[in-house]
């Protein structure tokens, strides 16, 4: 296969999943550092249920329930807004890792699309040199009827008496192409 042509960069998406990922990391440090501060020095958090277990191995008094020894420990509150903190922004996902320039462009990368085979780097190519043919065309002097040009490629457009590239119109009709 030829070299590989990116067709979307898909930017505002792997943005959006970035930004979601720098959160989440940062939620998880602020909850790590709201239960430290209860007595657990923990590196993740799988569910709720094993941070009250591994509360309750350290209580001082094991019969009592977990309410009263946070009170008697002075950090209920902490514990309070670690839960809320969790079932609010943590609950059923996974912990990531802190979010790196290498991840950045992991995720960047994952949400690019390119040409996947020949016949899709062909029509790209092809669609660039029809545009730049008419457009060499109309310069010459040729009579191009450039509104009707756009309509009979889905992917022409004009700027002025200009032929342009639709690019989204393009990628998708290259995408579609198997």
């Amino acid at each position: 296969m030829q070299n590989k042509i990116l067709l979307q960069e898909r930017a505002e998406l792997s943005k959006s999943i970035i930004d979601n990922e720098i959160n989440r990391f940062s939620k998880q440090q602020e909850l790590l550092q709201l239960l430290q501060d209860c007595g657990l020095k923990l590196t993740k958090v799988n569910n709720w249920s094993e941070i009250d277990a591994e509360l309750q191995k350290n209580f001082q008094f094991k019969n009592a329930t977990l309410e009263f020894n946070l009170e008697a420990l002075g950090v209920i509150r902490k514990y309070e807004t670690a839960k809320v903190l969790y079932d609010k922004y943590l609950r059923n996902l996974p912990f990531v890792d802190e979010v790196t320039d290498e991840r950045i462009e992991s995720i960047k990368e994952e949400y690019r699309i390119y040409t996947a085979n020949d016949k899709q780097i062909e029509a790209y190519q092809l669609a660039l040199t029809i545009i730049e043919n008419l457009n060499k065309a109309i310069d010459l002097g040729m009579p191009i009827d450039t509104y009707n040009a756009t309509g009979t490629a889905g992917f022409i457009g004009r700027d002025k008496e200009r032929l342009v590239i639709d690019k989204l119109r393009l990628e998708n009709a290259v995408i579609a192409i198997k």
